[in-house]
Protein backbone atom coordinates (compact mmCIF):
# COMPACT_ATOMS: atom_id res chain seq x y z
CA UNK A 1 0.00 0.00 0.00
CA UNK A 2 2.81 2.43 0.90
CA UNK A 3 4.57 1.73 -2.39
CA UNK A 4 1.34 2.37 -4.29
CA UNK A 5 0.80 5.68 -2.46
CA UNK A 6 4.38 6.70 -3.20
CA UNK A 7 3.99 5.83 -6.87
CA UNK A 8 0.70 7.73 -7.17
CA UNK A 9 2.24 10.74 -5.43
CA UNK A 10 5.19 10.81 -7.83
CA UNK A 11 2.87 10.53 -10.82
CA UNK A 12 0.63 13.33 -9.51
CA UNK A 13 3.61 15.62 -8.89
CA UNK A 14 5.00 14.83 -12.33
CA UNK A 15 1.72 16.05 -13.84
CA UNK A 16 1.31 19.06 -11.53
CA UNK A 17 4.92 20.09 -12.10
CA UNK A 18 4.81 19.60 -15.87
CA UNK A 19 5.57 22.44 -18.28
CA UNK A 20 1.96 22.93 -19.54
CA UNK A 21 0.47 23.08 -16.03
CA UNK A 22 3.20 25.32 -14.61
CA UNK A 23 3.15 27.54 -17.69
CA UNK A 24 -0.57 28.18 -17.33
CA UNK A 25 -0.22 28.99 -13.63
CA UNK A 26 2.69 31.36 -14.20
CA UNK A 27 0.81 33.21 -16.92
CA UNK A 28 -1.99 33.80 -14.42
CA UNK A 29 0.48 34.96 -11.75
CA UNK A 30 2.05 37.43 -14.18
CA UNK A 31 -1.23 38.75 -15.58
CA UNK A 32 -2.56 39.45 -12.09
CA UNK A 33 0.65 41.09 -10.88
CA UNK A 34 1.29 38.63 -8.08
CA UNK A 35 4.40 38.32 -5.92
CA UNK A 36 5.53 34.84 -4.87
CA UNK A 37 7.40 34.51 -1.57
CA UNK A 38 8.90 31.09 -0.86
CA UNK A 39 9.49 30.25 2.80
CA UNK A 40 12.51 27.98 3.19
CA UNK A 41 14.34 26.64 6.22
CA UNK A 42 17.13 24.07 6.15
CA UNK A 43 19.24 23.14 3.12
CA UNK A 44 21.72 20.33 3.63
CA UNK A 45 22.52 16.64 3.36
CA UNK A 46 21.97 15.84 7.05
CA UNK A 47 19.18 13.28 7.27
CA UNK A 48 19.34 12.58 11.02
CA UNK A 49 16.52 14.96 11.95
CA UNK A 50 12.82 14.32 11.39
CA UNK A 51 12.75 17.98 10.30
CA UNK A 52 13.73 17.33 6.72
CA UNK A 53 16.21 19.57 4.92
CA UNK A 54 16.12 20.44 1.22
CA UNK A 55 18.89 18.76 -0.76
CA UNK A 56 21.63 21.23 -1.82
CA UNK A 57 21.71 19.63 -5.26
CA UNK A 58 17.96 20.08 -5.66
CA UNK A 59 18.15 23.62 -4.26
CA UNK A 60 20.67 24.67 -6.90
CA UNK A 61 18.79 22.91 -9.68
CA UNK A 62 15.65 24.72 -8.55
CA UNK A 63 17.47 28.08 -8.59
CA UNK A 64 18.50 27.54 -12.20
CA UNK A 65 14.87 26.93 -13.07
CA UNK A 66 13.62 29.89 -11.03
CA UNK A 67 15.94 32.44 -12.67
CA UNK A 68 14.60 31.41 -16.07
CA UNK A 69 11.01 32.06 -15.04
CA UNK A 70 11.09 34.63 -12.22
CA UNK A 71 12.84 37.84 -11.20
CA UNK A 72 14.47 36.94 -7.88
CA UNK A 73 14.38 40.07 -5.73
CA UNK A 74 14.26 41.22 -2.09
CA UNK A 75 11.69 43.06 0.00
CA UNK A 76 13.83 46.20 -0.04
CA UNK A 77 14.12 46.14 -3.83
CA UNK A 78 10.33 45.81 -4.10
CA UNK A 79 10.08 49.38 -2.77
CA UNK A 80 11.86 50.76 -5.82
CA UNK A 81 10.90 48.44 -8.66
CA UNK A 82 7.35 48.29 -10.02
CA UNK A 83 7.78 46.62 -13.39
CA UNK A 84 9.14 43.15 -14.10
CA UNK A 85 9.58 41.26 -17.34
CA UNK A 86 9.17 38.06 -15.31
CA UNK A 87 7.01 37.64 -12.18
CA UNK A 88 8.83 38.75 -8.99
CA UNK A 89 9.81 36.26 -6.31
CA UNK A 90 11.49 36.56 -2.91
CA UNK A 91 13.38 33.69 -1.28
CA UNK A 92 12.64 34.04 2.44
CA UNK A 93 14.51 31.80 4.91
CA UNK A 94 13.55 31.41 8.57
CA UNK A 95 15.30 30.45 11.82
CA UNK A 96 18.96 31.12 10.99
CA UNK A 97 20.43 27.65 10.56
CA UNK A 98 24.17 27.42 10.06
CA UNK A 99 23.65 25.72 6.72
CA UNK A 100 22.51 29.11 5.39
CA UNK A 101 26.05 30.48 5.52
CA UNK A 102 27.75 27.15 4.81
CA UNK A 103 25.54 25.87 1.97
CA UNK A 104 22.93 28.39 0.85
CA UNK A 105 24.96 31.61 0.70
CA UNK A 106 27.70 30.18 -1.57
CA UNK A 107 25.07 28.86 -3.99
CA UNK A 108 23.19 32.17 -4.02
CA UNK A 109 26.45 34.08 -4.52
CA UNK A 110 27.36 31.78 -7.39
CA UNK A 111 24.13 32.72 -9.17
CA UNK A 112 24.20 36.38 -8.13
CA UNK A 113 20.97 36.14 -6.14
CA UNK A 114 19.78 37.83 -2.97
CA UNK A 115 17.55 36.45 -0.24
CA UNK A 116 15.90 37.24 3.08
CA UNK A 117 16.99 35.44 6.27
CA UNK A 118 14.94 35.88 9.44
CA UNK A 119 16.85 35.04 12.60
CA UNK A 120 15.80 34.27 16.17
CA UNK A 121 18.02 36.27 18.57
CA UNK A 122 17.62 33.80 21.45
CA UNK A 123 18.76 30.97 19.17
CA UNK A 124 21.73 33.00 17.94
CA UNK A 125 22.76 33.60 21.56
CA UNK A 126 22.19 30.03 22.78
CA UNK A 127 23.33 28.11 19.71
CA UNK A 128 20.22 25.91 19.95
CA UNK A 129 17.33 25.76 17.47
CA UNK A 130 13.69 26.48 18.42
CA UNK A 131 12.02 24.10 20.87
CA UNK A 132 9.90 22.48 18.16
CA UNK A 133 12.99 21.76 16.06
CA UNK A 134 14.86 20.21 19.00
CA UNK A 135 11.96 17.79 19.43
CA UNK A 136 12.01 16.94 15.71
CA UNK A 137 15.78 16.52 15.74
CA UNK A 138 15.55 14.16 18.71
CA UNK A 139 12.70 12.09 17.31
CA UNK A 140 14.59 11.71 14.04
CA UNK A 141 17.85 10.54 15.61
CA UNK A 142 17.11 8.82 18.93
CA UNK A 143 17.23 5.02 19.26
CA UNK A 144 13.87 3.32 18.81
CA UNK A 145 13.96 1.85 22.32
CA UNK A 146 14.44 5.26 23.90
CA UNK A 147 11.62 6.81 21.87
CA UNK A 148 9.21 4.11 23.03
CA UNK A 149 9.79 5.15 26.65
CA UNK A 150 8.78 8.78 26.16
CA UNK A 151 5.31 10.32 26.16
CA UNK A 152 5.41 13.17 23.64
CA UNK A 153 2.81 15.96 23.44
CA UNK A 154 0.38 15.55 20.57
CA UNK A 155 0.59 11.74 20.43
CA UNK A 156 -1.96 9.33 21.90
CA UNK A 157 0.64 6.55 21.82
CA UNK A 158 4.43 6.42 21.69
CA UNK A 159 6.44 7.50 18.65
CA UNK A 160 6.46 4.86 15.93
CA UNK A 161 10.15 4.53 14.92
CA UNK A 162 9.01 3.53 11.44
CA UNK A 163 7.08 6.80 11.05
CA UNK A 164 9.36 9.31 12.74
CA UNK A 165 8.69 12.20 10.36
CA UNK A 166 4.91 11.82 10.63
CA UNK A 167 4.96 11.63 14.43
CA UNK A 168 7.50 14.45 14.76
CA UNK A 169 5.20 16.71 12.75
CA UNK A 170 2.32 15.90 15.10
CA UNK A 171 4.47 16.67 18.14
CA UNK A 172 5.65 19.91 16.56
CA UNK A 173 2.07 20.97 15.78
CA UNK A 174 1.03 20.32 19.39
CA UNK A 175 3.93 22.39 20.71
CA UNK A 176 3.32 25.27 18.29
CA UNK A 177 -0.24 25.65 19.55
CA UNK A 178 1.02 26.38 23.08
CA UNK A 179 2.60 29.47 24.68
CA UNK A 180 6.39 29.56 24.70
CA UNK A 181 6.64 28.93 28.46
CA UNK A 182 4.66 25.71 28.01
CA UNK A 183 7.03 24.72 25.20
CA UNK A 184 10.05 25.40 27.41
CA UNK A 185 8.57 23.24 30.18
CA UNK A 186 8.07 20.40 27.68
CA UNK A 187 11.70 20.75 26.58
CA UNK A 188 12.86 20.70 30.20
CA UNK A 189 11.00 17.41 30.65
CA UNK A 190 12.74 16.01 27.56
CA UNK A 191 16.25 17.04 28.69
CA UNK A 192 16.93 13.92 30.83
CA UNK A 193 16.07 11.70 27.86
CA UNK A 194 18.33 13.73 25.56
CA UNK A 195 21.19 13.26 28.02
CA UNK A 196 20.76 9.49 27.74
CA UNK A 197 21.44 9.76 23.99
CA UNK A 198 25.11 10.77 23.97
CA UNK A 199 25.25 11.18 20.21
CA UNK A 200 22.42 13.68 20.00
CA UNK A 201 23.23 16.99 18.34
CA UNK A 202 20.42 19.45 17.53
CA UNK A 203 20.43 21.39 14.27
CA UNK A 204 23.35 23.84 14.16
CA UNK A 205 22.48 27.54 14.26
CA UNK A 206 24.40 30.60 13.14
CA UNK A 207 26.16 32.51 15.91
CA UNK A 208 26.75 36.24 16.12
CA UNK A 209 29.84 36.09 13.89
CA UNK A 210 27.98 34.24 11.13
CA UNK A 211 24.93 36.49 11.37
CA UNK A 212 27.12 39.57 10.98
CA UNK A 213 28.58 38.04 7.82
CA UNK A 214 25.10 37.36 6.49
CA UNK A 215 23.95 40.92 7.21
CA UNK A 216 26.70 42.21 4.92
CA UNK A 217 25.25 40.39 1.90
CA UNK A 218 21.63 39.51 2.57
CA UNK A 219 18.41 41.00 3.91
CA UNK A 220 18.09 40.00 7.58
CA UNK A 221 14.90 40.27 9.62
CA UNK A 222 13.59 39.16 13.02
CA UNK A 223 11.71 35.88 13.41
CA UNK A 224 10.56 36.89 16.91
CA UNK A 225 12.95 36.80 19.86
CA UNK A 226 12.49 33.16 20.87
CA UNK A 227 10.16 31.64 18.26
CA UNK A 228 6.92 31.96 20.20
CA UNK A 229 3.59 31.39 18.49
CA UNK A 230 2.11 34.87 18.88
CA UNK A 231 -1.49 33.71 18.49
CA UNK A 232 -0.95 31.84 21.78
CA UNK A 233 0.66 34.79 23.59
CA UNK A 234 -0.69 37.95 25.24
CA UNK A 235 -0.62 41.42 23.74
CA UNK A 236 1.94 42.41 26.38
CA UNK A 237 4.21 39.55 25.35
CA UNK A 238 3.97 40.56 21.69
CA UNK A 239 4.87 44.19 22.38
CA UNK A 240 7.77 43.04 24.54
CA UNK A 241 8.94 40.77 21.74
CA UNK A 242 9.03 43.63 19.23
CA UNK A 243 11.11 45.66 21.68
CA UNK A 244 13.49 42.82 22.51
CA UNK A 245 14.15 42.14 18.83
CA UNK A 246 14.74 45.82 18.09
CA UNK A 247 17.10 46.20 21.05
CA UNK A 248 19.05 43.04 20.17
CA UNK A 249 19.51 44.07 16.55
CA UNK A 250 20.70 47.51 17.62
CA UNK A 251 23.10 46.18 20.24
CA UNK A 252 24.52 43.23 18.29
CA UNK A 253 24.17 44.23 14.64
CA UNK A 254 24.11 48.01 14.89
CA UNK A 255 20.91 48.29 12.87
CA UNK A 256 17.16 48.36 13.29
CA UNK A 257 15.28 45.33 11.91
CA UNK A 258 12.89 46.22 9.10
CA UNK A 259 11.30 42.80 8.75
CA UNK A 260 9.27 40.87 11.33
CA UNK A 261 8.39 37.30 10.38
CA UNK A 262 5.76 35.75 12.66
CA UNK A 263 6.77 32.25 13.81
CA UNK A 264 4.73 29.29 12.62
CA UNK A 265 2.62 31.57 10.42
CA UNK A 266 0.19 31.99 13.30
CA UNK A 267 -0.83 35.60 13.89
CA UNK A 268 -3.99 37.67 13.85
CA UNK A 269 -4.47 40.67 11.58
CA UNK A 270 -4.40 42.88 14.65
CA UNK A 271 -0.98 41.47 15.56
CA UNK A 272 0.29 42.17 12.05
CA UNK A 273 -0.85 45.77 12.40
CA UNK A 274 0.86 45.93 15.79
CA UNK A 275 4.14 44.86 14.18
CA UNK A 276 3.78 47.61 11.60
CA UNK A 277 3.01 50.19 14.30
CA UNK A 278 6.06 48.97 16.26
CA UNK A 279 8.29 50.09 13.40
CA UNK A 280 8.56 47.04 11.15
CA UNK A 281 7.89 48.16 7.53
CA UNK A 282 7.65 44.55 6.30
CA UNK A 283 5.61 41.86 8.08
CA UNK A 284 5.72 38.20 7.03
CA UNK A 285 3.24 35.38 7.56
CA UNK A 286 2.88 31.99 5.89
CA UNK A 287 -0.70 31.38 4.78
CA UNK A 288 0.15 29.49 1.56
CA UNK A 289 -1.04 32.41 -0.58
CA UNK A 290 0.36 34.82 -3.15
CA UNK A 291 1.13 38.40 -2.24
CA UNK A 292 1.56 41.67 -4.14
CA UNK A 293 4.76 43.67 -4.66
CA UNK A 294 3.31 46.77 -2.98
CA UNK A 295 2.04 44.96 0.14
CA UNK A 296 3.58 45.61 3.55
CA UNK A 297 2.26 42.31 4.94
CA UNK A 298 3.18 39.29 2.82
CA UNK A 299 1.96 35.73 2.81
CA UNK A 300 4.51 33.07 1.97
CA UNK A 301 4.49 29.51 0.66
CA UNK A 302 6.10 26.88 2.86
CA UNK A 303 8.66 25.26 0.60
CA UNK A 304 9.89 21.67 0.65
CA UNK A 305 10.52 19.24 -2.17
CA UNK A 306 12.15 15.92 -2.98
CA UNK A 307 12.14 16.24 -6.77
CA UNK A 308 12.25 18.97 -9.41
CA UNK A 309 8.65 18.25 -10.35
CA UNK A 310 7.61 18.90 -6.76
CA UNK A 311 9.89 21.96 -6.58
CA UNK A 312 8.26 23.48 -9.69
CA UNK A 313 4.79 22.69 -8.37
CA UNK A 314 5.42 24.32 -4.98
CA UNK A 315 7.36 27.28 -6.39
CA UNK A 316 4.41 28.04 -8.65
CA UNK A 317 2.10 28.23 -5.63
CA UNK A 318 0.98 24.60 -5.32
CA UNK A 319 -2.84 24.62 -5.27
CA UNK A 320 -3.24 28.32 -4.45
CA UNK A 321 -5.06 30.40 -7.05
CA UNK A 322 -3.87 34.01 -7.59
CA UNK A 323 -6.71 36.35 -6.62
CA UNK A 324 -6.99 40.00 -7.54
CA UNK A 325 -7.84 41.06 -3.97
CA UNK A 326 -4.64 39.74 -2.33
CA UNK A 327 -3.34 42.99 -0.86
CA UNK A 328 -2.33 44.37 2.52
Amino acid sequence: MMRLKSLLRRQALALLGSAPVIGARMSLVKSRGMLTVLNLHRVGDDRASAYEALSPRLFEEMLRWLVRHYTITTFKELQYERSWRKPPMVLSFDDGYRDFIEVVAPILDKHGLGANQNIIPACVDSGRPPVTVIFQDFIGAAPAGLLREIAFPGLDARVDPDHRIRDAMRVSAALKARPIEWQKAALLALEPHMQRFSGFRPSAMMGVTEVRQVVASFEVGAHSFEHATMAAESEEYLQSDFERCTNWFGRVLGARPEIYAFPNGMATWRQCQAASHAGYPVVLLVGEQFSRPDNWCHHRFTFHAKSMAEARFRAAGAFSIPRDQESA
